[in-house]
Order: C-alpha cells, then structure tokens, then sequence
C-alpha cells in the first residue's frame, strides 16, 4: 500500500517537472519559464510557431524571415501579456497591427516596413520604446496622427531610414528621438513644438543646413547631436540647457559671438559639459565667443584648418587661462595656414607670432564732388572672417602735395600720421557710401579700418588719396574714378592775378587816353595865345618881390550865349542881345552893354589888383559869365 502510494506521488512529480515545460515549449524555440522569456530567434522560421505559452513576457524573434501574415497578427494577439517584443531583422513590410495592449518594448529594426498606418497604435498606450531602426521608411509612409494613440511612448528611433523631414504629431512623452542616418534637411518648429519633455535628440548624418527653428522651444533638452550634416554655422537659438552639443563632421568655418538670422553663438550655453566640433571648416573664433562657457568644459577641436593669425589670438589665451578639458589635446590643434606655419601646434606658437597678414583694401572711388565722395569697398575682397567688420576712416591730409604712391605704402608709414584729424564711419561691404562734410579742393586720405585695429595702428597701404573738387560739379564714373588732377591751388591764384593785373592796368590806360583826347579836342576851340605887353611891365609886389601877371590870357574864352534867354530876369540882358560876344587879348570886351567897356578901362589904370579877375562890383559881368555858360 505504501508502495502504491509512493508510486503516485512520483508520478505527480514527473508530471509538474520542467521536463514537461520543455515539451509545452514550441518547437525549435527555447523557454525560460521562470523568467517567462521564449527564444525563437534565428531559428530562419517564415511564421511564429504555434504552441506559445499565454503567459509569455519576452518574446524573441529576430534573426528570421517572417513576413506579414494573418497568422503573425493572431499568435500575437493572444500574448495578453507579453511585454516585450523583439522582431528585428525580418521581413515585414508594415507595421504589424493587433498587437498585445501590454506592450512596453517593440523593435522591428532591419525590416522592410514601408508603411505605418494610423491604426498602428491603436492599443500600444503602454508602449514606452519603440525601434524602427533599418527600414524604408518615408515621411509619405507615416500616415498623419499615426503616433497619437502612443501617449506613452518616451523613446523612439526612426534611423537609417529615408525621412526628409521630422515626422509630425511625435507623442508629448518622447523624452528620446533619434532620426539619425535619414536624409533630413530641414527640422520644422510645429515638429519640434510638442516635445518639451524631450531630453536627447539625434539629428546626425543627415543633409541639414541650418534650418532648425524649433529648436528653442526645447525647454528640457539635454544633448543635441548633429554631427555629420551640412552644418555652415552654429545652429540658431539652442537651448540653454543643453549639455551636451555634438556639432563635428560639418562645415562650420567661425565661430561667433553673437547670433544673427544667419548663425549662432554659444552665449546662452553656461551648462555645457561637452562640446565637439572637430572634423569640421574651423578657421578662427571670435574674440569673446566662448567667454560664457563652463569652465570645466570638455572640447574636441581637432581635425581643422585653423589659420594662425591676429583672429587666434584669443582662443589660443581662452585655452590658457581657462580649465577648459581638450579631449583630443592642444596638440591636435595645429596650423593649415599661413604655409610658414603649417603642421605647427597652436599651443607651440607665441601669441606674438599670430599676425594678420595684409589683406586687399582697393577702394573704389564713385563719385567726387566739392563737399562730398563716394565710395564702394568690396569686403569679400579682404579674404578676413565674415565676423571682421570694415570701417571707413577719412581726413584732410597735412600737405597739398602729399601723395601715398610714392612711399610704396611701407609699413613703416602709418596713415594717423599724414592727417589733420579723422572721422570714421561705417562701411557696408559692396554698398556705396558717402563721405560728406568735406572741403573743396582739398586732398583727402581715405583708408579701410577692421575691427581688429586701432585706427593709430593703420598704415598707408590701407589708404587711397583724393582731391575734392574745386567746382560744384557731379563727376560719375563707372569704369575709373575722377579725382581732381593734381594741380596746386597756388598757380590758380596767381594765374588769376596776372589776368586781373592786365585787365586793371588796360582799363587805366584806356582812361589816361581818353582824358588826354578829351583835352585835345577842347584846346582845338580856343583861339591862339598872343603876348601881353602890358603883363610883361607889370611891376612886382610891392614887399613880396612877386611880379603882378597879367591873368587875361588865362581867360581866353568864347561865351556862348543862348538865344533864348527870356527866362532869366536880369536887366543885363534885352531883347535885342546879340547871340554871341567874343573878347581878344585887348581887354575889352565888345558890347552893346557899356557897363563892360568902362570896367577894363579901370582895371588897366589900377595895378596893385591882380589881373586877369573881374571886380565883383560889376554884378551885370558876373551875371553874364555864369549865365552863358562860360566853358575854360
């Protein structure tokens, strides 16, 4: 009886023993039944085996030739609660549909899945990673709102796939996404908008050239990998809680320090710990580009062409006085150019030997007027970095004959040196822009200033020389620009006075001439002089010794009397008065007015009077003299 029983109960044993676990396991899977995980994997299987526990947690299925099947979906959807699945390296076409609501993890990496259908995720609002890794996926190929049902999906990679843009209406609880190995070229703000609690984004190896404007809206972001785009500058707008920036393998040439619309800075980024831009175009940083930074920051800079001159200057002390952690070692860091340097490690040059060398400062002289010139200056002609800012920098020059081509614009010759004073303004490359406030005829230095100069320090190879006009004339000119020939005002002047000299002295002669004609033609009125006996025994002045004269031949004159003389009313005249009355040396005056005879009479026998003047007494001579327009 004993036996019998003892029987039994090895029976009942047999029958609960894992040997029997094994044989409920399907064939050619493995079945850890403890940890609920069955393992069908590379097993080349073209459909799921029949026979899997219901109980199955982990389900492994990679490595076969599964394709999209009824069966596939209805073996599936009898796992109520399997929780991980792994169908990666098969081949299906689409994403499966139906799958078990318990789903956490789902990888159906290196398919051939084409399509994802609005209904994919229908019941997966467990699902936390999904991986679709290797397939051939489009943007076309997701349908619209297919990822609205995951709500709680919180890692997601789409990778080596063949997107062109960010997929749109990604789930809010994405706190992982990875798009790398795509060919995006472009990342929309309304893509990036939902994911604020999104902490790691890979963007790498794709085709992006900048465009990244939602980026900003990434509040919780923690590390941004675009490594191995297109990449011509610093992303704009980057989170300020960025970590980790991942920006090697581009085309990165300067780095800025501040952002514009066409590149970034890293200004905002004071938590940074890694920051990779090696493999990229780098030529120089800008001065107080990297001032912001941690100083524990861990930088990879190597692999670049960096050009050893004046713009190193300050990373090569950032480097210094920083604890900054170059992963790759200074030693990495070494001169593309100039080709004396090249291979020369930046931490084995002297921040003395970082020199700018000369670069093209041909100014083009537009328009030259009395008060004003206008200039062109092409900057990209200066081969500086795009962040050297150009200004113009004028006066008048100390000397008229000064000229800056005869001294082989030496460096020894600093341009402060040949001006008065100066102004300088700004100077818009390829713009034209207008000197004004100037003076007529006067040179004029005009040199081309960087933002790395003093204006002390800058020498007459960067200057023009100019003459402003002397008249308001417009000159324009298209091909070669009109400067004022190089005359010097003083020959003007005395060009001018010579003229002027001329023309006064032709005018003085011109009078003297006809003053002495004007004579000429009156003495041919007069009659000839006869001698006056009686002047010459006039006796002297009595206690003078001065001889008496006889002024009667200095009154040799014709009275030309008006016929008309009705309007005057003096008693001298009648109506009967000759037109004319004439005297001669006699010293009498013929008339029919006796008044006249016996005044010279008188005047003849009194000798102390000074001859040649009529008395006063005889109001009717005087009368007669001034009315009848006595001309001498």
């Amino acid at each position: 009886m004993e036996m019998d029983y003892l029987v039994i109960s090895l029976l009942v044993v047999v029958a609960w023993s894992p040997i029997t676990l094994t044989q409920s396991c399907p064939y050619p899977c493995r079945c850890d039944q403890r940890r609920k995980i069955v393992y069908c994997n590379e097993r080349n299987l073209r459909q799921v085996p029949y026979g899997i526990p219901v109980d199955t947690k982990v389900l492994l299925l990679q490595g076969n030739s599964l394709e999209h099947s009824p069966s596939l979906e209805s073996t599936l959807a009898s796992l109520s609660r399997l929780e991980r699945l792994d169908m990666h390296d098969n081949k299906l076409t689409s994403f499966p549909s139906n799958l078990p609501s318990n789903l956490v993890y789902l990888s159906l990496r290196m398919n051939r899945i084409k399509f994802v259908g609005k209904k994919a995720f229908k019941n997966l609002r467990n699902l936390k990673e999904l991986y679709l890794d290797s397939n051939n996926i489009t943007n076309v190929g997701i349908a619209t709102n297919a990822f609205v049902s995951a709500d709680s999906l919180e890692d997601l990679s789409i990778s080596a796939n063949n997107l062109t843009s960010l997929p749109e209406g990604l789930p809010r609880s994405l706190k992982s996404a990875r798009f790398n190995h795509n060919k995006i070229n472009a990342v929309s703000a309304t893509s990036l908008e939902p994911l604020h609690e999104l902490l790691v984004l890979d963007l790498s190896y794709n085709h992006i050239t900048g465009d990244l404007k939602g980026l900003s809206q990434m509040r919780s972001v923690r590390t941004i990998d675009l490594s191995h785009n297109k990449l011509e500058n610093i992303p704009i707008n980057l989170p300020a809680n960025v970590t980790d920036l991942l920006l090697s393998s581009n085309n990165i040439q300067y780095i800025y320090s501040a952002s514009n619309e066409d590149h970034g800075d890293l200004q905002e980024l004071n938590r940074l710990a890694k920051l990779d831009l090696s493999s990229n175009h780098l030529r120089s940083v800008q001065i107080g580009a990297f001032n912001t930074l941690p100083s524990s920051l861990s930088m990879e800079l190597h692999n670049n062409p960096w050009s050893c001159d004046c713009n190193l200057v300050y990373l090569k002390r950032w480097l210094t006085y920083t604890g900054s952690i170059l992963t790759s070692s200074e030693g990495s860091i070494q001169c593309a150019t100039p080709s004396v340097f090249s291979g020369v490690t930046l931490n084995a040059m002297d921040a003395e030997a970082l020199r700018c060398r000369k670069s093209s400062y041909d100014i083009d002289l537009k328009i030259v007027n009395p008060t004003s010139v206008v200039i062109n200056y092409d900057a990209s002609s200066a081969n500086e970095p795009p962040y050297v800012t150009f200004s113009a920098m004028y006066g008048a020059m100390l000397c008229e004959d000064c000229t800056f081509e005869g001294n082989g614009k030496s460096d020894d010759y600093k341009a402060r040196m040949w001006m008065e004073d100066y102004t300088i303004i700004s100077l818009p490359s390829g713009q034209d822009t207008k000197l004004s406030n100037l003076k007529p005829d006067t040179k004029y230095a005009i040199c081309v200033v960087t933002s790395y100069q003093h204006p002390d320090q800058i020498g007459i190879e960067q200057c023009e020389n100019v003459r402003t006009t002397l008249y308001a004339t417009t000159t324009t000119t298209t091909e070669q620009p009109h400067v004022q020939p190089e005359m010097p005002a003083r020959w003007v002047w005395i060009v001018g006075g010579i003229g002027g000299g001329v023309l006064v002295a032709m005018i003085v002669l011109l009078a003297i001439w006809l003053r002495r004609r004007r004579r000429r033609s009156l003495q041919s009125y007069l009659p000839p002089r006869k001698t006056n006996t009686l002047a010459k025994n006039l006796p002297y002045s009595a206690g003078r010794g001065i001889p008496i004269v006889d002024a009667t031949p200095e009154f040799d004159v014709t009275l030309m009397v008006r016929k008309d003389l009705s309007h005057h009313s003096d008693s001298c005249y009648s109506d009967s008065h000759d037109e004319s009355l004439s005297t001669t040396h006699t010293g009498t005056i013929t008339s029919k007015n006796s008044h006249l005879s016996r005044h010279n009479n008188e005047s003849e026998n009194h000798s102390p009077q000074v001859s040649g003047y009529l008395p006063h007494e005889n109001t009717c001579s005087s009368k007669l003299n001034t009315d009848s327009g006595l001309f001498v």
